[in-house]
């Protein structure tokens, strides 16, 4: 599989396992190697901003992994403005986060992360996805 980033032109329809949004370039690259290596296709923003972008062009991922501390676009306003995005809005998302996150918050995601993240529940959660199940 091969990982996309912002930095890629999108010219047509591309489906993603995942798409990445998270600020810290270790965390981000880290975490997009090890689901690469996995054989899950990947796609990754620096911010909520990037992401509605690549999603505006054309970037289509069957789950969101959002931090939700970043600068621009933070995961709160993203979540926010997925709500009424026609491609986002039935994408699930996982928040991952070093904060306990709201009662609103965890109403609006298919599951919320504490980092460090634990990968091998994160891979199950994306697997699920990837084959169409729920998470629960």
């Amino acid at each position: 599989m091969q990982t996309m980033n912002r930095s890629r032109k999108v010219d047509r329809l591309v489906a993603v396992d995942v798409l990445i949004v998270e600020d810290q370039p270790e965390l981000r690259s880290s975490l997009a190697e090890l689901l690469d290596d996995a054989d899950f296709a990947v796609a990754w923003a620096a911010n909520g901003e990037e992401a509605m972008e690549m999603i505006d062009a054309g970037v289509r991922p069957r789950l969101v992994v959002l931090d939700m501390n970043m600068p621009v676009m933070g995961g709160a306003e993203f979540l926010r403005a997925r709500a009424d995005h026609k491609v986002l809005a039935t994408v699930p998302v996982v928040v991952t986060s070093g904060e306990e996150q709201t009662e609103e918050v965890r109403g609006q995601v298919a599951a919320c992360l504490e980092k460090p993240v634990d990968l091998r529940q994160l891979f199950n959660i994306i697997a699920a996805a990837k084959t169409g199940l729920r998470h629960s």
